[in-house]
């Protein structure tokens, strides 16, 4: 069964938006997301993880739907996590930095565990 890990590490300018997005690499289930917020953001950067499947994007982290981490100098380690992904799915972070004047870097990591015979569990 094979692992992968996917690392988002854009550096969000002051007052912007930005999605970044990896491909799932094959059917399986996300289970692990890293959010690494460093001392500096201060709340003001918003982050949250999107997929999609097909044409439609729907958010799943944090769960509850418009809902978003904002976090000062705390890992946030989201473990034993059960979500299935399809292979050629997007996983988009998606930062919003609400800071006006720096920009802000708040890498994220994704582990995706293969599907044990190969097909995707939705």
């Amino acid at each position: 069964m094979a692992t992968a890990v996917l690392s988002f590490n854009e550096s969000i300018n002051p007052a912007t938006k930005r999605q970044e997005q990896r491909r799932a690499p094959f059917n399986g289930t996300l289970t692990e997301a890293h959010f690494i917020f460093p001392d500096g953001p201060s709340g003001l950067v918003e982050v949250r993880l999107l997929q999609t499947a097909g044409r439609s994007a729907r958010q799943v982290l944090p769960t509850q739907d418009g809902s978003t981490f904002a976090l000062n100098n705390q890992d946030l380690h989201l473990l034993d996590l059960d979500m299935p992904v399809v292979a050629g799915d997007s996983l988009i972070v998606e930062r919003a930095n609400y800071d006006g004047g720096f920009a802000h870097s708040i890498p994220v990591t994704l582990v995706v565990t293969e599907a044990k015979d190969g097909a995707a569990d939705r």
